[in-house]
């Protein structure tokens, strides 16, 4: 005969059932009624995301007999309309996690976290004998924090189990987290931050808008001065109005990580046409405009942009849209630049101006847009924080346009 204990308290009561089912019903209902409790609002009636992770054995590997417990949950909770099942599918590839592994290692939880964005998971242990099976739930809240109700539940089961039935329920189909898959898991962990920049937003670029720190053209045939141009050839551009003679000469950011004993100086390189990260559109007024810069080490292209070279400014071309490997975690920025006020007849140059932001990286990609302005004689310095919804050119849906966090100077 085969007992088995379904238990996710140590201190439940005992309701003794006839099949594996009623088991698995007793166990699913019990998780669902906790879940519920913590999560539902009757008057709001939210649908509350579940990731329910394959059930492991002792060793942390995932058996047949755990994963059968597992799915049986995930159907139970995909029949409850106030739920949604978020498959773990995306974990898969790196090996089975254990319920332990989940509440110790915090790196791992927060990598789960990030790819699964759910309000709620279930994990197990599953342990199989001659005459028993015993199948423990725990269930961790959003910020992986320990799930605990009032009540809970405990369901013993006796049925008949053939050997080649015990043997079947036994069998591994996926390995725990190994020492390779652990590093690959650990790689994925990292944050990957991209710092863009748009145009210089100064007196050579009037006929720009800023709203909320992105910079937009406005509809309009003249043809343009370009940060190149100045370089070039800035006093033609000078005399286009009496009223242009702001110039931002110089623009710097510096990252300071949170593992540094300083800042380190990054460069501005030209992004080519052809980088997935260059443009961003307007909802309200449909405007478009390119990101025109990438921040990155110093020295990485030794390959002049087209218009740049030989003039007075010389910025080198991003042959690849790079991006900064980065611990997760709160970091700091520097970024700074200095003025010319310069007409014909004499140049002034003002003292620089200069922001410090702290900003947050989660693991993946992170995409920062850095942009300066210095209009009316008024120096400003935006952070933004976006996310890239497609790499494609393409203007509307596909364009470049969610911000996800506006970042306030630090003072």
């Amino acid at each position: 005969m085969l007992v088995l204990i379904i238990s996710p308290n140590a201190h439940s009561k005992e309701v003794v059932k006839n099949s594996f089912e009623e088991c698995l019903s007793s166990l699913s209902s019990d998780i669902i009624n906790q879940i519920a409790e913590k999560y539902f609002d009757i008057r709001k009636k939210p649908i509350i995301k579940v990731a329910v992770l394959d059930f492991t054995d002792r060793e942390g590997n995932v058996m047949v007999g755990s994963r059968y417990c597992s799915d049986i949950i995930r159907v139970a909770f995909a029949q409850k309309l106030q739920f949604s099942v978020v498959s773990p599918k995306a974990l898969q590839k790196y090996g089975s996690i254990s319920p332990e592994l989940f509440a110790t290692d915090p790196h791992l939880r927060s990598y789960v976290q990030t790819k699964l964005s759910a309000d709620a998971y279930v994990l197990g242990t599953v342990r199989i004998s001659r005459d028993q099976i015993y199948c423990e739930a725990k269930i961790f809240g959003k910020e992986g924090e320990p799930l605990l109700t009032k009540t809970d539940s405990q369901s013993l089961c006796k049925i008949p189990l053939s050997s080649s039935g015990y043997e079947l329920l036994r069998t591994v189909i996926a390995q725990r987290l190994s020492g390779m898959s652990h590093k690959r898991l650990q790689k994925s962990r990292q944050g990957y931050v991209v710092f863009l920049t748009q145009k210089i937003c100064d007196d050579l670029a009037p006929y720009y808008y800023e709203k909320d720190g992105f910079l937009f053209q406005k509809q309009i045939s003249v043809q343009l001065p370009t940060r190149y141009d100045y370089g070039r050839n800035t006093e033609r551009h000078l005399t286009l109005s009496n009223s242009m003679n702001y110039v931002i000469k110089n623009f710097a950011l510096r990252l300071w990580m949170n593992d540094q004993e300083k800042p380190v100086r990054l460069e501005s390189y030209i992004l080519p046409s052809k980088s997935k990260y260059y443009l961003i559109q307007d909802d309200l007024k449909g405007y478009k405009y390119r990101f025109e810069f990438l921040w990155y080490y110093p020295g990485a292209s030794d390959i002049f942009a087209p218009l740049s070279s030989g003039g007075k400014i010389a910025f080198h071309l991003a042959n690849k849209d790079w991006a900064i490997e980065m611990t997760p975690g709160t970091h700091s920025l520097i970024a700074e630049f200095n003025m010319v006020n310069q007409t014909s007849q004499t140049t002034m140059e003002l003292p620089n101006y200069v922001n410090k932001f702290r900003f947050t990286v989660n693991p993946g990609l992170n995409v920062f847009v850095i942009n300066y302005s210095f209009r009316r004689a008024v120096p400003k310095i935006f952070l933004n924080k976006i996310r890239i919804v497609t790499s494609k050119d393409i203007p509307g849906e596909n364009a470049i346009r969610t911000v996800v966090e506006r970042l306030k100077v630090v003072k």
